[in-house]
């Protein structure tokens, strides 16, 4: 289970992600750092504009942002 390093590898193999671009976000600080740890960006969700801001920072455009 996160934040369990391996919780993440799991799950990358399984979908066949690749961690260099993929986000984790979670309203839990533990869990993302376990993310980031894991090679993944994570981001700790605060609330919506927080979360665009952060994701547009990593590139992510989010459909019907009003951006």
């Amino acid at each position: 289970m996160k934040p369990d390093l391996e919780y993440y590898a799991r799950a990358v193999k399984k979908f066949g992600i690749d961690p260099r671009t993929a986000v984790l976000i979670d309203d839990l600080s533990e869990n993302v750092d376990g993310a980031i740890r894991s090679g993944l960006h994570g981001i700790t969700f605060a609330d919506r504009p927080q979360l665009l801001r952060e994701l547009a920072d990593l590139g992510v455009q989010v459909p019907g942002n009003g951006a």
